[in-house]
């Protein structure tokens, strides 16, 4: 008779460490899943902590990286340098803990008889939303251009004739003036998934994408101004006497670290007008620019500003590259906005 209780005791603990075992199980398969720093994350598109980021390369490979360790473009000591780094996040925004302050609604008391019950309050799954498209949408923007003709030339012809009589011809025609206003940019999302997107904090992380086809959910309307785009005047060396100092001798010109930085290497840097440079406070700023107007509408690069010029306001002089790739011309000035 004495027995009894101590078997049911032993059997009531070994079905608690069974049950313990298996609750393990998954959390250490998840592990497994989401790699560590640097870990390859193409496949789940996920890592091991809050302060990791899983960033896309190319569609073949993704890394976990610190989270806005990530700079688009080549790098040198990148042993797969032989596609640029896209940047794009591919894993899920990090959703906050789960909050361990207990329930407010009053339950009934429960008497149980050498019964246990866990309660385990799991956090909902974390919203899985693809990456932004890299590449543009094929619906194009038109440009506005409103077109006035206003102007009246009258021209008066007086003749006299022997009896003193005058008569006035008046002759009236009409040449066109064309005022061109600045085109209006279109506010609106370009994706379904923008205003998803939005929630998820990309607006900040991915703002080169969002910015240009996400302008609604990310809150731009009628914050984008226009200005003119112009090729760089100097000769292309001359970022070494550009007034940022990137390229000085005393820093080892164009192999000075700083001259090294992508957007310079890859030539997309130019000089601003003197209420964009703000006497060198924007050194190393980075801006968007998009070409508007007849051909090529639509075209953008990210460059850096590296110099100051002379122009008038809200002008940028870019390396040719940089214009090149903007405006799809050699040398001309085009309006844009940033």
């Amino acid at each position: 008779m004495l027995c009894a209780p101590l078997n049911l005791g032993l059997l009531l603990l070994l079905l608690l460490c069974a049950g313990a075992a298996t609750a393990l199980a998954p959390a250490e398969e998840a592990e497994e899943k989401c790699p560590s720093v640097w870990g390859f994350c193409l496949k789940h598109k996920c890592c091991t902590s809050p302060e990791l980021t899983c960033y896309e390369k190319d569609r073949w490979y993704a890394q976990c990286r610190p989270t806005g360790n990530c700079e688009p473009g080549f790098h040198h000591e990148d042993p797969r340098e032989t596609t640029p780094w896209s940047c794009v996040v591919l894993s899920s925004p990090t959703l906050p803990p789960p909050s361990t302050e207990p329930p407010t609604t009053n339950m009934p008391p429960t008497t149980t008889t050498a019964k246990t019950t866990t309660t385990t309050t799991t956090a909902p799954p974390s919203p899985t939303l693809p990456p932004p498209n890299t590449e543009p949408p094929t619906t194009t923007m038109p440009p506005t251009t409103t077109t006035a003709k206003t102007t009246t030339t009258t021209t008066a012809i007086t003749t006299t004739t022997a009896t003193a009589t005058t008569t006035a011809n008046t002759t009236t025609t009409t040449t066109a003036t064309t005022a061109t206003t600045p085109p209006s940019l279109e506010c609106v999302d370009k994706d379904r998934l923008c205003a998803d997107w939005a929630r998820a904090g990309e607006c900040d992380r991915n703002a080169g994408h969002m910015h240009e086809y996400c302008m609604k959910s990310c809150n731009l309307c009628g914050k984008v101004p226009f200005g003119k785009l112009s090729l760089w005047p100097k000769k292309v060396d001359a970022i070494i006497r550009a007034r940022c100092g990137y390229a000085d001798w005393e820093l080892g010109g164009l192999s000075s670290p700083a001259a090294q930085m992508y957007h310079i290497r890859a030539g997309e840097y130019c000089g601003a007008s003197p209420d964009l440079f703000l006497d060198g406070n924007e050194c190393g700023a980075c801006y968007r620019l998009w070409k508007y107007g007849a051909g090529n509408a639509g075209k953008s690069a990210i460059v850096q500003i590296i110099d100051a010029n002379t122009a008038p306001s809200q002008t940028f002089d870019c390396h040719p590259a940089a214009f090149s790739k903007i405006t799809g011309a050699a040398n001309g000035s085009f309006q844009v906005a940033y």
